[in-house]
């Protein structure tokens, strides 16, 4: 298990915001990899909002999947995934699934710097 703190990189934002409340901007994909030896758990949890210090939110929503692409996998709001008694990796390979975040880009969204909590967390016993 490893603690460590990040800040989500959004991908280069380029256009202006619209008037189209169902406008957003994403992150780059995510490559998630558990290696282990001994039978493991994850658990992922995160926010479902997130605040600036005004305490305005945004929705922030994720995709979690199979394809390297997430091609077809849909945004959800609630960030929890929960796997027990998972398989060694070692001899097959890595674990690995991709992630990536969304926010909402338009003229609606309150300014300012905007945080919030995700945690991934995979242990062994």
């Amino acid at each position: 298990s490893v603690d460590n703190n990040t800040s989500i990189q959004w991908a280069d934002i380029t256009a202006q915001p619209t008037d189209n409340a169902e406008t957003y901007v994403e992150t780059n994909i995510y490559a998630l990899q558990v290696r282990s030896t001994e039978t493991w758990d994850l658990t992922i949890t995160g926010d479902s909002a997130l605040t600036n210090e005004e305490g305005k939110t945004i929705d922030l929503a994720w995709q979690y999947g199979d394809s390297a692409t997430l091609a077809g996998v849909p945004y959800d709001t609630d960030i929890n995934v929960t796997l027990e008694d998972q398989p060694a990796t070692i001899a097959t390979g890595a674990y690995t699934k991709y992630i990536r975040f969304r926010i909402p880009y338009h003229w609606g969204v309150y300014p300012g710097d905007y945080s919030g909590n995700v945690s991934i967390e995979a242990t062994t016993f």
